[in-house]
């Protein structure tokens, strides 16, 4: 009877110990973020009358396409990271989304799909306060590469910041 109730009480341990590591990811200090991204080149939009920020990214990405709403990034896979200021709007198929917080603003990533076999999937990034409807992130990427870019966007993500 005794061994039962120990073997229980292990077993309910061991089964809470993996419970509470689901529930409490690893994520990166600052620092960690801050030194990965050193050698990363710095976007800055800074347009009279319009939301303006910046973002670091690889210097391994390609500059596509800069002006006062849109700035688009890309990989020598194809994979493009766009910012518009308003949003273009476009529709796609939300499969699921993960909170995070981007300079101190809480948000989503709401994973989507351009359709079935399109080979082609990405993340909208979505601010919950409505202040900043106004900007639209969005990350078109390979389907079979979805957690790379995922940890890709989200240490672009922590570079991001809302400048006056």
């Amino acid at each position: 009877m005794k061994k039962t109730i120990l073997i229980l009480a292990v077993i309910i341990i061991l089964g809470g110990v993996w419970w509470w590591q689901q529930q409490s990811p690893v994520t990166e200090t600052q620092d960690e973020v801050a030194k990965a991204t050193d050698s990363w080149l710095t976007y800055e939009r800074n347009e009279e009358n319009f939301r303006n920020y910046q973002i670091k990214y690889p210097d391994t990405w390609t500059l596509v396409k800069s002006d006062e709403v849109h700035f688009e990034i890309e990989d020598a896979q194809g994979s493009t990271l766009s910012i518009n200021v308003p949003p273009l709007g476009f529709g796609f198929l939300a499969e699921s989304s993960d909170g995070i917080i981007i300079d101190g603003n809480n948000a989503s990533m709401v994973y989507s799909s351009y359709g079935k076999n399109s080979g082609h999937d990405g993340i909208s990034v979505q601010f919950e306060d409505e202040k900043f409807n106004d900007i639209q992130i969005y990350y078109d990427f390979d389907e079979n590469e979805v957690d790379k870019y995922t940890a890709l966007l989200e240490e672009m993500l922590a570079t991001f910041k809302f400048v006056e």
